[in-house]
Order: structure tokens, then C-alpha cells, then sequence
């Protein structure tokens, strides 16, 4: 019977074998882990970048357009003043003539 609970019994050896197993297979399970990991890091500073390029040129559009607007407000509120100008000028000739036209008339007009 001693020789069956010989065979039974576990010794420190086979522990520390046992232990050193499963220490080797958590290593290998955390090195493919931390594999995973760099390579999403290295997934989201590509995007990240991607993300900083984007804006960079969106800014740069926008800028462009901005640039843009006030060009073309600047022609608009230059043409508006031409034009209130000649508009101003045309009113101006237009009440002359009609002055003038008056005049005419209050001479043609028998006295009364």
C-alpha cells in the first residue's frame, strides 16, 4: 500500500514543473495579447493622422473660401456704390429736365 500512495503523492518538483507550464503558456497568451495591442496602436495613430491631415485641409479650404467671400463682398459693395451713384446721378438729371420742363410750361400758360 505504500507503494500505491508513493505513486499517489505529488511531489514539489512536479509542482513547480506544473507552475512553470502554465507560466509559460500565460507568457505566450499575454505576448500575443500585447502583439494585438501594438498593433491597434499602431492602427489608431495611422487614423489619428489620417484625422490631422483631414482637418489640415480642411482648414485650408475653408481659408479658401473665406478668402473668397470677402472678395466677392468686396466687388459686390464696390458695384452697389457704382450703381447707387449712377442712380443717384440719373435722379438728379431727371428732376433738372423735369424742372426745365416745368418752366417750359409756365411759359406756354396764358396769364390769368
Amino acid at each position: 500500500m505504500e507503494e500505491n500512495q508513493t505513486q499517489n503523492e505529488v511531489t514539489n518538483t512536479d509542482i513547480l514543473e506544473a507552475i512553470q507550464i502554465f507560466s509559460q503558456s500565460v507568457d505566450k497568451q499575454f505576448e500575443g495579447v500585447k502583439g494585438e495591442i501594438t498593433g491597434v496602436k499602431g492602427e489608431l495613430k495611422i487614423s489619428e493622422n489620417q484625422m490631422v491631415a483631414g482637418f489640415s485641409s480642411l482648414r485650408v479650404e475653408i481659408a479658401s473660401v473665406k478668402s473668397e467671400l470677402l472678395e466677392k463682398i468686396e466687388r459686390l459693395e464696390k458695384t452697389d456704390k457704382e450703381d447707387t451713384d449712377a442712380c443717384v446721378h440719373d435722379c438728379v438729371k431727371l428732376q433738372k429736365r423735369v424742372e426745365k420742363l416745368e418752366q417750359q410750361i409756365s411759359r406756354l400758360q396764358p396769364a390769368t
